[in-house]
């Protein structure tokens, strides 16, 4: 929750305290992550903050040994870029096996559905909720999507959200009015079960 990582929906933080005790951290000025049973990496501009981002070697590498040690981790819109190998080839976290570019008109964007391929603990396989996507950057590398993204017309579709261990990137902004009940599911997966 800085500069960089601004983009979030005030209801998904409200929603969240339900489940979770929430610290905040800062990309940009803090060290290390503080200790987490889930990390959530908001949407924002990283493209802004290249060369802060990538001077704090300290936080990358706290967020790669996280996701190294199998933590629980959502990254959305800005937060899959931070999480790349890196952004217009300034380096970044390199949990995602891909290069972040910008380009000058906006990708996919607007309402979207999301089905889940694969399990997760986020999602169930087939599971189908309604997204958001609004970006101008665009990744490519070795990278396999876990769900499939459509319009409502079904004429459109493309694939996204990428795992590592436990931890889910995606250009999917998820708003949990109405999708409450995925907190309950990712909080039973973090306690294994209960």
């Amino acid at each position: 929750r800085d500069r960089a990582f601004s983009f979030h929906y005030n209801e998904n933080e409200m929603i969240a305290r339900k489940y979770f005790d929430i610290e905040y951290f800062s990309p940009l000025v803090d060290k290390k992550l503080p200790k987490a049973d889930f990390v959530f990496i908001s949407g924002g501009y990283p493209e802004y903050f290249l060369e802060e981002l990538s001077s704090n070697k300290e936080m990358r590498n706290s967020i790669k040994e996280y996701v190294d040690n199998g933590g629980y981790l959502y990254a959305e819109g800005a937060g899959l870029m931070y999480l790349s190998k890196s952004i217009e080839n300034v380096p970044m976290v390199g949990v995602l096996d891909g290069n972040v570019v910008m380009n000058k008109r906006l990708q996919n964007f607007g309402l979207t559905f999301t089905e889940a391929k694969e399990d997760s603990f986020l999602l169930k396989k087939g599971e189908i909720i309604a997204t958001n996507e609004f970006h101008y950057s665009s990744i490519s590398g070795d990278l396999d999507p876990i769900w499939n993204i459509y319009k409502k017309s079904k004429v459109k579709k493309w694939e996204g959200g990428y795992r590592v261990n436990n931890a889910i990137a995606s250009y999917q902004h998820i708003n949990l009015c109405g999708n409450d009940y995925l907190l309950d599911y990712v909080y039973k997966n973090i306690r294994g079960g209960k």
